[in-house]
């Protein structure tokens, strides 16, 4: 390195990094982590994810979770997969498995749909 110094400057290395922890693939993030990150949030939650389908499974009583936090004023979005769309067939062709994508993706709107029924706040965004 040419100019250690001045690199090792420029990295943050306090608590104030911008990234505290990184994980090489979502399933090695522990549940924990998703419920503080759920839990600490109070002005917008945003989850971009193919299908999301996860939370359901490692977050407990996640619908009424949301549920709090949309009646404590936190703008809840979801960013998702279409379930009829290609990019979900193909990805089905390749993991080849019983619970597919698609059934996955409606499994999270499945949920998410009953908070919109019980108020209209929640926003759902299919790509």
């Amino acid at each position: 390195m040419i100019w250690p110094k001045a690199v090792k400057d420029r990295i943050k290395t306090g608590g104030d990094r911008e990234i505290i922890r990184s994980y090489p693939y979502r399933s090695a993030c522990p549940s924990t982590v998703w419920g503080e990150l759920v839990a600490n949030t109070t002005e917008d939650l945003f989850l971009a994810g193919y299908t999301n389908y996860f939370l359901w499974l490692d977050q407990p009583a996640f619908v009424e979770t949301l549920r709090r936090k949309l009646d404590g004023g936190c703008r809840v979005r979801f960013l998702l997969g279409d379930p009829d769309g290609e990019v979900t067939r193909n990805r089905e062709a390749i993991e080849d498995v019983a619970l597919s994508v698609s059934t996955r993706i409606r499994i999270t709107l499945e949920h998410l749909g009953k908070l919109v029924r019980a108020r209209n706040t929640i926003m759902v965004k299919g790509c």
